[in-house]
């Protein structure tokens, strides 16, 4: 019986789920699914939307995938108190929805957004743009490297990045940890972890 109720909980939430991000989809892309995308897009539901939507806390862990390692640090970090993923982890969507459009559909389902932010270059500068809108600042926060060797105007963030960051600064949801050029990378990682650490301590004030 119990068994009977947890498969007909999930046949819900993935009904309900697959509704909303076909109606998102048309949104985006201004396409239709075909019958063979559905299939696939089902699956995608199943195995990597679901998961997120169920978790009472879930988190988007975004940044640059040339340091996919200290992502997987923040990731990690945050196990303890929700469900965090990158984009990276949602192998089922690839065969259905181009990368912008995967990222605007998790956006929209993660109850938390958290950016590593040590420069601006690679695709998250387009993603903080997506992000620079009233329905996403409520829930984005930031962990940024601050270089103690630079002027802040030599730090490796371009002026348009720049001010994004200082924007969610004005809003209090910025944490910052210090890592000169020459960091070497376990200092740069006791750093992020400093920053995730203080991050979980303000959800766990929240509750």
């Amino acid at each position: 019986m119990a068994d009977e109720e947890s498969s007909d909980r999930q046949s819900a939430a993935t009904a309900e789920q697959l509704g909303a991000l076909l109606d998102e989809y048309e949104s985006f892309t201004g396409q239709s699914i075909d019958r063979d995308e559905y299939a696939a897009l089902k699956r995608a539901v199943e195995t990597d939307v679901v998961p997120v939507t169920e978790a009472d806390r879930s988190f988007f862990v975004l940044g640059s995938y040339d340091d996919e390692d200290r992502l997987r640090l923040v990731a990690d970090r945050l196990e303890s108190v929700g469900k965090p993923f990158l984009l990276k982890d949602l192998e089922a969507f690839d065969s259905v929805l181009r990368w912008t459009t995967q990222f605007k559909v998790m956006a929209n389902r993660a109850t938390h957004i958290v950016a590593l932010y040590e420069h601006s270059e690679g695709g998250h500068e387009w993603e903080a743009g997506w992000l620079d809108h009233r329905p996403y600042r409520e829930k984005f926060t930031v962990l940024k490297r601050d270089y103690p060797d630079l002027d802040p105007r030599e730090e490796p963030f371009d002026g348009m990045f720049a001010h994004f960051v200082e924007t969610v600064a004005a809003l209090d949801r910025v944490h910052r940890f210090e890592a000169p050029t020459d960091a070497s990378p376990a200092e740069v990682e006791r750093g992020v972890e400093t920053c995730v650490s203080a991050y979980k301590a303000e959800l766990l004030d929240e509750r």
